[in-house]
Formats: C-alpha cells, sequence, structure tokens
C-alpha cells in the first residue's frame, strides 16, 4: 500500500508540474511587431493631375507586404500604408488603367519615436496611344 501512496503522490506531483508549465506558456505574451506609416503622393508626369492607381509595397526580394490603391482628397491623390518598423528597402508598384505600371525604390530609415515617415511624390507616364498605329 505504501507503494500505492508514493506512485500515486508522484503522478500528482508531475500533473501539477505540467499544468503549471502549461499556464506559464499562456502567460507568455506575443510581442507585436511595432509599424510605421508610409504617405506619398501619385500623380501625372505631365499634367500633374491626380492618378487613380492601385499600389502594391514589396520588399527588395519582391515579396508583397501590402496593397492598397490611392485615396482623393480635393487636389490630392494620396495613399498611406502601414509597414513593420525596421530600416529596408521598399518597392513600390503602381498600376493604373491608363498608366504604364510604374516601380519605385524607397528606403526607409527609422528613427526614434517616428510614426509616419514621406514617400517623395511619385509620378506615371501614359501609355503610348495606339491611334496612329497603323498610319
Amino acid at each position: 500500500m505504501n507503494k500505492v501512496c508514493r506512485w500515486i503522490i508522484t503522478l500528482a506531483t508531475v500533473f501539477c508540474a505540467l499544468m503549471a508549465s502549461a499556464q506559464e506558456a499562456n502567460d507568455v505574451k506575443v510581442k507585436k511587431e511595432k509599424t510605421v506609416k508610409l504617405y506619398g503622393e501619385v500623380y501625372d508626369s505631365f499634367t500633374k493631375a491626380k492618378v487613380r492607381a492601385k499600389i502594391t509595397v514589396m520588399t527588395a526580394d519582391s515579396t508583397v507586404i501590402r496593397e492598397d490603391s490611392t485615396r482623393f482628397y480635393g487636389m490630392d491623390s494620396d495613399f498611406n500604408i502601414t509597414v513593420p518598423k525596421r530600416d529596408g528597402k521598399y518597392i513600390f508598384k503602381l498600376e493604373s488603367d491608363d498608366y504604364e505600371t510604374t516601380f519605385y525604390d524607397y528606403e526607409l530609415k527609422t528613427s526614434g519615436r517616428k510614426q509616419w515617415y514621406d514617400v517623395p511624390r511619385i509620378l506615371m507616364k501614359r501609355k503610348a496611344n495606339d491611334i496612329f498605329k497603323d498610319v
């Protein structure tokens, strides 16, 4: 009977230790990665008119991070995209129906507590007009 009691006590102790370690694993908080916003504007390269474009943000190795589109506010055509807060090179791919697909390289250098960064104005060229193709 003495061996059975020791066995039960040992088993209960192991069970309690496992439950305590499982509880500690649940208490560990997953750190959320910090992010920053990139703000930019998209315009026609000739007329400087605002352009509605689909924007894809990729890392330097062409891994897609985010997709968004420009928004119109008065005379502006701008975007804001959230990316991880770490230094790195990004590629902006801009697509619009009447414009050539445009790629823009951007290097993000984070500093301190700054939460947003300006991307220089991106200009898109109109597609070549094919009305004189057969002439």
